[in-house]
């Protein structure tokens, strides 16, 4: 293998390695917006949680209110019972203190009922409790996984990237900018290679065929270019 071509080599490996870095740095935002929707989501249930043990204590509060009026007006149409004279007069008050006891009795009931409802809520709401400190300690977690993840990831950046010149110097200054050229392509994945080498007569990136005469020139160390995607060639011969 001819030496510009191993300069070139070790200067695509590195080029891959720092874009594989770009790439996982890029995506760590994404995973922390991730985190946060997955976290938000459980902030959300608990306070749905909450919201509903509220409403029914509400519930029971305004019925324990409703009941405790209706019977201070039954009292007071039982202390006004002793003074009615007229028949008439004494059997409404009757029936009003029987409504009363009918109206106490219904509410009576919806409270035993709302009270069970509580029971099942503050269950519920418990539940959601435990869930989302789980959550926020995963959450924290990952934060700090990423955190560390990026840091890392940075590091290593600025060590390859004070490495760069030193091999860059070492290539050909026209084979250094067509390879530069075309790995910073707009149609160029810059994690895959486009320095590749020729594998039984195609080009190791897109899989199609050379001409002949174009493979003994890789293996004479010429520079070739694949007139289908455009990649750099060498022999590995």
């Amino acid at each position: 293998m001819v030496e510009w071509v191993q300069s070139l080599l070790k200067l695509q490996d590195l080029d891959l390695e720092v874009a594989k870095l770009q790439a996982q740095l890029a995506a760590i935002p994404a995973k922390e917006e991730e985190t946060k929707t997955l976290f938000k989501a459980e902030e959300d249930a608990f306070a749905a949680a909450k919201k509903s043990v509220q409403e029914i204590e509400l519930t029971i509060r305004k019925l324990e209110g409703e009941i405790n009026t209706l019977k201070t007006q039954k009292e007071n149409f039982q202390s006004k019972t002793s003074l009615i004279k007229n028949n008439d007069e004494y059997r409404a008050a009757l029936l009003q203190i029987e409504q009363c006891d009918k109206a106490i009795s219904v509410a009576e009931e919806k409270q035993l009922i709302a009270m069970d409802e509580l029971e099942a809520a503050k269950k519920i709401q418990a539940e959601k409790d435990a869930s989302l400190k789980a959550a926020k300690k995963n959450a924290e977690g990952i934060f700090a996984k990423l955190e560390a993840e990026k840091a890392d990831c940075k590091k290593q950046l600025e060590a390859l990237a004070a490495k760069r010149p030193e091999l860059a110097a070492a290539v050909e200054p026209a084979i250094l900018k067509r390879y530069d050229r075309l790995r910073t392509a707009r149609n160029n994945n810059p994690t895959k290679p486009c320095f590749v080498s020729v594998d039984d007569g195609n080009c190791g990136r897109c899989h199609l065929s050379i001409t002949p005469q174009e493979a003994n020139d890789t293996i004479k160390g010429k520079v070739i270019t694949c007139n289908s995607c455009g990649a750099l060639l060498y022999s590995s011969k």
